[in-house]
């Protein structure tokens, strides 16, 4: 049936009633595409088809969008991330320049961002994660010269696939090459307008601890971990308070990301006080 067949597995995640009507749904609308196998085992599906099969591939991660289903690629060892618009390597057939442009810096591609060259690469030394620097790409296809003592080819962005399918779900893997490269430390979002370092007035903030399910490769919401609304003051450190707040609470653990959200709430009468002072919700990332 297949000249060379390839295999996903179609997981549910949560084991609820709702599997048999989820992949009902799922079967239906696969009997329709003609072109893929599926053999139902338990709470998974076994999808079979052919390689260069992409377009099958994102159908499938349509049709799963309102589920509880995820799809894992096990040459890799990662499940597909939720965007649909980063392609999964496995199932393109690489352009021979490119192939020679990562054959050259010694990486293995894994996922390139549809309609551009922002390429994530798997450094085989140790399996870490990294942005390739698409600006050196399209001159390399261009002139085919390569500095191999140039620095800036890859940055790392995730230390597994794991860890990078968790990230780039959560919006927390940036695609600017340079951003990436020159940024140190703990991955820092901040969409709320406030100057998180030195805040130009008081605030409120709320910590949300996610910790990464490896196994899932997803970040879960710490609900054991709850702390309680904090004010911080003007020319206070948004950062710096979250860093040791965690590591009175929860010693050895590595951050990965936090991320200050853009929505903004209002207490009123916070301890008495009868200003209204701004709410933050402040996410943190824990591996």
């Amino acid at each position: 049936m297949f000249t060379n067949p390839i295999k996903f597995y179609l997981i549910s995640r949560k084991k609820t009633v709702n599997i048999k009507a989820d992949f009902d749904k799922i079967l239906s609308y696969l009997a329709a595409l003609g072109n893929i196998k599926a053999d139902v085992i338990s709470s998974q599906i076994t999808l079979t088809c052919e390689k260069s099969d992409e377009i099958t591939v994102n159908l499938i991660r349509n049709a799963i969008k309102y589920t509880n289903c995820r799809i894992f690629n096990p040459l890799t060892g990662n499940f597909l991330t939720n965007d649909i618009n980063l392609i999964d390597l496995i199932t393109v057939k690489m352009d021979p320049n490119l192939d020679l442009f990562f054959r050259t810096i010694s990486f293995e591609p894994l996922f390139q961002h549809r309609g551009s060259f922002v390429f994530f690469a798997r450094n085989p030394a140790d399996k870490s994660i990294h942005l390739v620097n698409r600006h050196f790409v399209e001159y390399f296809l261009e002139s085919k010269n390569f500095d191999s003592k140039l620095k800036e080819l890859t940055a790392k962005v995730a230390d597994n696939i794991g860890s990078f399918i968790a990230l780039f779900d959560r919006g927390l893997i940036n695609t600017s090459f340079y951003e990436t490269f020159f940024e140190k430390g703990i991955r820092r979002i901040n969409l709320s307008g406030f100057d998180i370092e030195k805040l130009q007035r008081n605030i409120l903030i709320i910590p949300i601890v996610f910790k990464l399910d490896r196994v899932n490769q997803a970040f879960d919401e710490d609900r054991s971990y709850l702390q309680p609304i904090s004010l911080l003051k003007k020319g206070d450190s948004v950062y710096k308070y979250i860093l040791e707040l965690l590591d009175k609470k929860m010693k050895q653990t590595k951050i990965l990301a936090t991320k200050v959200g853009a929505d903004v709430n209002y207490e009123e009468n916070y301890q008495g006080n009868r200003k209204m002072v701004p709410r933050l919700n402040v996410s943190v990332f824990l591996d």
